[in-house]
């Protein structure tokens, strides 16, 4: 499990007995000192201190260079050469637009920002192959569909090679799913192939405890199928669970057919059960295990470049500071504030089906 494996990396890492670094989860958290005591670290520093050490022993081989320019290096390099897209994934998926909850924190992978990223790329003869750095704990199904369709097409017309980081589970598998190959890391978290959801019923809580009470007015026997008033009857369960199954299906038979595997093998691993990544190598849920320069690599060599040969790109790009001065006046909301009004612009159910990222959340180890 995560566990075993979280502790053969550090034993190995650091040369310790998995006896003694099981022994160190009990006595944890531990000061600085005592991580030094226990051989966990190397050196105790400030961080002039540890530059001091990086000259001392690098010398004139060390170079140093802030994010900043980094990042003004490689977007210099965008206007010509073969390159190797690196596209980071992360968050909750939802219809719309990536954003960040200004009250929570949590990150929003958006469908239509990712989609618009992944068709930009297959459109780009620069761009010999793509690298999907997922980190998703799944999200709405239409939204993780859509996505998924890009990285179908994408994949027909240069490599796409997964890269899971912490988790890449339920939607987060799911777009994954029509990838080239994927890698995973061995304690990635992944799988969770399912799919769910439901309603709160709150109209007693409202009338007894709020004073308030509702009168209304539809037409249609599954009007109110969306009520967050009253729970499901048995006719809108039965309802509720087809759309369930119809959603699970179609989810088994993209990883089937983009594993290239049976369904009911896939059916035997799925059913929401959330796997480390090594066990979903073994179970033939991903190609091989690594980090993200392993990903990098498998999809130079599926482009036939050279080692070493072909600029990496990373995408989203955020804007500059620059960039952000100059653009059109336009009131800038937050994405809270952009999510709603999108949300009251779309006709649209006022739910949708899950793929479940709360129940991968809840598996994380942290």
């Amino acid at each position: 499990g995560y566990f075993g494996e979280l502790v053969a990396g550090i034993s190995a890492g650091r040369d310790l007995p998995a006896e003694a670094v099981t022994a160190l989860f009990d006595r944890g958290p531990l000061s600085a000192d005592e991580a030094l005591a226990a051989n966990l670290v190397d050196q105790v520093a400030y961080p002039d201190e540890f530059e001091a050490r990086l000259d001392a022993e690098l010398g004139d081989d060390l170079r140093r260079q802030s994010l900043l320019d980094y990042g003004r290096r490689i977007a210099r390099r965008r206007a010509g050469g073969d390159r190797i897209a690196v596209l980071f994934a992360q968050g909750t998926i939802v219809r719309g637009r990536s954003g960040v909850d200004s009250w929570t924190g949590e990150t929003y992978l958006g469908s239509d920002d990712l989609a618009d990223e992944l068709e930009d790329l297959a459109d780009d003869d620069g761009v010999k192959a793509v690298v999907l750095r997922v980190d998703s704990p799944g999200g709405s199904a239409l939204a993780s569909d859509l996505i998924l369709r890009r990285v179908e097409l994408l994949a027909r017309e240069k490599p796409v090679v997964v890269s899971m980081s912490d988790v890449a589970a339920s939607g987060g598998y799911y777009i994954a799913a029509r990838a080239n190959e994927i890698v995973a890391e061995a304690g990635t978290l992944t799988g969770s192939i399912g799919v769910v959801a439901g309603k709160f019923g709150t109209e007693r809580f409202q009338r007894e405890l709020l004073g308030a009470t509702h009168d209304p007015l539809q037409r249609g026997a599954f009007a109110g199928l969306y009520s967050g008033l009253r729970p499901f009857d048995e006719t809108e369960r039965a309802l509720m669970q087809s759309r369930l199954d119809a959603t699970y299906e179609r989810f088994l038979g993209h990883v089937a057919e983009g594993r290239e595997m049976s369904r009911e093998t896939v059916a035997a691993v799925a059913e929401g059960r959330v796997w480390t990544g090594s066990d979903a190598l073994a179970v033939g849920l991903v190609d091989r295990l690594g980090g993200l320069d392993e990903a990098v690599a498998a999809a130079r060599e599926a482009a036939g470049l050279e080692a070493g040969e072909g600029t990496i790109e990373l995408l989203p790009e955020t804007p500059g500071f620059f960039q952000w001065l100059t653009a059109p006046s336009r009131p800038r909301l937050s994405a809270d504030w952009r999510a709603l009004l999108a949300r009251l612009a779309t006709p649209r159910a006022p739910f949708e089906l899950e793929l479940p990222a709360a129940l991968a959340r809840l598996a994380r180890p942290f």
